[in-house]
């Protein structure tokens, strides 16, 4: 298990390996996310898509057809890591930036019923803040919701 932790990285300059990186962190804040690290998998995610925003902005005609096609690959994935980065931050217990991840995916995904319910589940857990900060007493809590859920 710790050597997750010490798996270096390899980004270099070349857009054809940005791809390939992303991948390899999407993977790598995949398994922190089993193995319940949840900083750790929103560090490794959200340099995923940062890379991935990088690609679509770098994607041109002038790159060779297998390096774009590739780029476009890695593009594609962006709602599959976004939403293991909203996984992440909801579980870490930062509501807003989840429900704002996931109001990005609904974007992508509008019919997918899971985006709707953690959407929702972001929004409640929030008011649950703003209710036991008020009042001091916790009226409702969803945070620990069954891994059967959806």
């Amino acid at each position: 298990m710790k050597l997750l932790n010490t798996i270096e990285i390899l980004t270099f300059l070349d857009q054809e390996i940005l791809a390939y990186t992303a991948f390899q962190l999407n993977n790598l804040g995949c398994c922190h996310l089993r193995m319940k690290k949840y900083n750790l998998a929103a560090y490794y995610l959200s340099k995923a898509l940062n890379i991935i925003q990088k690609l679509s902005k770098e994607t041109t005609g002038e790159t060779k057809k297998y390096d774009r096609l590739l780029n476009l690959n890695a593009i594609q994935h962006y709602p599959v890591i976004l939403y293991n980065y909203a996984l992440a931050t909801l579980q870490m217990g930062k509501n807003e930036e989840a429900a704002e991840a996931y109001s990005s995916l609904a974007e992508f995904w509008p019919d997918n019923a899971k985006v709707w319910y953690r959407t929702a589940l972001c929004h409640l857990n929030k008011a649950q803040e703003i209710l036991s900060d008020n009042q001091g007493q916790v009226i409702f809590s969803f945070k620990n919701h069954s891994k059967n859920s959806i």
